[in-house]
């Protein structure tokens, strides 16, 4: 059905569009009396056929029974129209998990897919729980496409009308004995729990008859799991898939126990609001450019004022920078001196999805026992975590190196002018006060050429969207900041801030202004289009790196 065949309307309620399709129904996006709701109503060719009268009779029932859970849509009304059946519920704005994985292009993290597993088990012992005509009430159909997860990070069970399952999804005993018992919905959950961790299905054919052979003929054991899920959460899966139903989870309830006993002792951390960041960063529309973003203050004597705090950390960013500082402190034990968080975040004024998360760790002892091999998986754990900031940066460095070295100027002025210290004892008092000048271009952010060769390096390796936009963002936001920092002194002013970057540069270079501004885009507005990336690296990246290193080699001597 496309727009153009829409009904306007449908007895009281106005359509405003088409949310789905299933075998029996459609379900259409309606407002009545300024409430949108989504509204479920037989096909055409169904109209007078009684046993759909009964499945979205049957399904009413069942969401009355449920109302005020909130695992499920919200019931609103049903009857008939015309004699079209209907049923009016909630609509929920969010991601289907078969669609989460399609905008991912990539597995979930083991804690989040446990996390919407246990989700998805509270909400069948909710319904399971339900007493119907000769026993307690089972979903039946529990797959990718009928779990929901909204904005707010809530897993909703969708199509309750108890009428059929996704073939794959069907444990041997539904197959053989016709049996449909709360054991089917722990099978089929644990097939999902599968999916999400390992970005598959579990019988990838391409027949029914080849899937049924492999469901009879495939032993259910732990060497079937990827190495990196953790070892309890590979005995819950094999508990849910065995093909002895008394095998399994006696209940939603007992499967759900597991999860949460699994998850508390892995990663007590995540939670909802985890889940939401994600959704609403699928979801996000394209950001607009637009005036935001400041320069550094500056005091009586012109120079620069430092505008972090640690008590300017708001949430949801607070949580993301503890998870962060415990993790410094794990990993590298009595090597660590101190923690630096710079940028909009320690400024108080991140914007979700938008943000990075910048920090380095001050090191201290002998530099063979410090080890920064944890940090790539982290940054992967860090963002399935806490999605909404748009990337993560941690970086190390000695303290002998910081006060001996003139190299590393640029940690220095960080530390005095753009970060807060978040843990240990803070080094700013020993650093002497700070003017703009071309010198912070040429030691913060002189070194595009370096960077350009490793993040061109690293892209053309990356295999999925994160690394992807991983690297380009990287890239990126160091061509911004260096094509403002070739004129901070003709402004006297400095900011990290990427508007006023490209602003500023566009004061003094018109004619690139276009390239700049695509550079902003491109990081406001990631693709994974590597070769998009890659030739604009190349060609505006490389013009900038020469341009910048014509400035430089004028520069005063330090």
């Amino acid at each position: 059905m496309t727009q153009a065949t829409l009904p306007s309307s449908f007895g009281p309620y106005r359509i405003l569009g088409l949310l789905g399709q299933g075998r029996y129904s459609e379900i259409y996006l309606v407002e009545k009396d300024s409430r949108r709701s989504a509204l479920k109503r037989n096909k055409p060719h169904y109209r007078y056929d009684r046993e759909v009268y009964q499945i979205l009779d049957r399904e009413a029932g069942v969401m009355k029974s449920l109302n005020g859970s909130p695992y499920f849509p919200q019931y609103y009304d049903s009857g008939t129209v015309d004699d079209w059946h209907f049923l009016e519920m909630e609509s929920i704005e969010g991601l289907s998990l078969g669609e989460l994985m399609e905008k991912k292009k990539s597995r979930l993290a083991p804690e989040l897919a446990a996390f919407l597993a246990l989700e998805v088990a509270r909400g069948l012992d909710v319904l399971h729980g339900l007493e119907g005509e000769d026993s307690s009430t089972i979903h039946g159909d529990i797959k990718l496409e009928n779990i929901m997860v909204s904005t707010e990070g809530q897993v909703k069970i969708l199509d309750l009308g108890l009428s059929g399952i996704t073939f794959r999804y069907m444990p041997l005993e539904r197959l053989h004995d016709k049996k449909v018992t709360p054991y089917s919905d722990i099978y089929a959950l644990g097939q999902i729990l599968y999916e999400l961790i390992h970005g598959k299905r579990l019988f990838e054919k391409a027949t029914r008859a080849e899937t049924y052979v492999a469901m009879r003929e495939l032993r259910i054991e732990e060497s079937l799991f990827r190495d990196e899920c953790p070892p309890a959460l590979k005995k819950i899966l094999l508990r849910c898939l065995k093909q002895d139903a008394e095998d399994r989870f006696q209940s939603a309830a007992d499967l759900e126990g597991a999860l949460r006993d699994f998850l508390q002792s892995y990663d007590p951390q995540i939670n909802k609001a985890n889940i939401a960041g994600l959704i609403r960063k699928f979801l996000r529309p394209k950001i607009e450019i637009k005036p935001m973003g400041r320069f550094l203050d500056l005091d009586s004597e012109g120079y620069l004022i430092n505008s972090a705090s640690a008590d300017k950390i708001v949430e949801p960013w607070k949580a993301a920078v503890e998870d962060l500082r415990k993790t410094y402190v794990e990993r590298l034990g009595p090597s660590l001196h101190s923690i630096y968080l710079r940028g909009s975040v320690a400024r108080g004024d991140a914007i979700l999805g938008v943000s990075d998360l910048d920090t380095f760790a001050v090191c201290q002892g002998p530099k063979t026992k410090i080890s920064s091999a944890w940090a790539p998986g982290y940054y992967r754990l860090f963002m399935e975590k806490f999605p909404f900031a748009n990337g993560l940066d941690i970086q190390f460095i000695h303290i002998d190196d910081l006060f001996r070295d003139l190299t590393h100027f640029s940690y220095r002025f960080i530390i005095k002018v753009l970060a807060t210290c978040i843990h240990g004892p803070d080094l700013s008092e020993r650093i002497p006060k700070i003017k703009p000048s071309l010198k912070i271009a040429f030691f913060y952010h002189g070194n595009l050429r370096e960077v350009l060769i490793e993040s061109i390096k690293m892209l053309k390796k990356a295999e999925d969207d994160e690394e992807i936009r991983l690297w380009s963002n990287y890239a990126l936001r160091r061509i911004l900041r260096l094509g403002f920092a070739i004129n901070i002194e003709k402004e006297n002013a400095y900011t990290r801030d990427l508007y006023p970057c490209y602003q500023v540069f566009s004061k003094y270079y018109p004619d690139r202004e276009a390239d700049m501004r695509k550079a902003l885009d491109l990081t406001l507005n990631p693709t994974s289009n590597k070769e998009e990336i890659l030739s604009f690296l190349n060609q505006f990246g490389g013009w900038l790196v020469v341009e910048s290193e014509r400035l430089f080699s004028n520069r005063p001597a330090t």
